[in-house]
């Protein structure tokens, strides 16, 4: 874990979280500092596992996915490990969360038409270990 994180690095951050594509030198003119000394940041900030890696931003509708939705789950506590490991080998759930508040696991769901993501759903409901599942269907992204 990193000790400090100071200005830059969080301006750092930020700008790679609204678009990771943005050059090493945009970053660095707004910082006045060098490309080589951002690179040498992003280096540590990937060292420390503060960066992780980077993706894209994908809406789901635009790509024939007409149905995207987060579904909040609850497992046994005996049956929550094997019930991550059967989540996660459904090509549908695209993101999934461990969490707490009113689930123990949030999974992102992308299909293509509504019947496949009630079929999702109900394998979801069928997993062995599977106490409860609360579908949302997201209409629109906000943020």
């Amino acid at each position: 874990m990193i000790t400090m994180i100071d200005e830059r690095d969080l301006y750092i951050i930020e700008t790679l979280l609204e678009n990771s594509q943005t050059s090493l030198s945009s970053i660095g003119k707004e910082l006045g500092i060098s490309d080589t000394a951002v690179r040498k940041r992003i280096t540590q900030l990937k060292d420390y596992g503060v960066i992780e890696g980077y993706s894209i931003k994908i809406n789901p509708k635009n790509i024939g996915f007409n149905m995207h939705a987060f579904v909040g789950l609850d497992a046994y506590p005996e049956e929550y490990l094997r019930v991550m490991e059967r989540l996660k080998k459904i090509n549908e759930i695209k993101s999934l969360f461990a969490s707490t508040g009113d689930h123990m696991l949030m999974a992102e769901v992308w299909a293509n038409t509504r019947k496949r993501f009630e079929e999702v759903v109900r394998e979801i409901e069928n997993t062995k270990g599977v106490s409860k599942v609360c579908p949302a269907i997201l209409v629109e992204r906000v943020k």
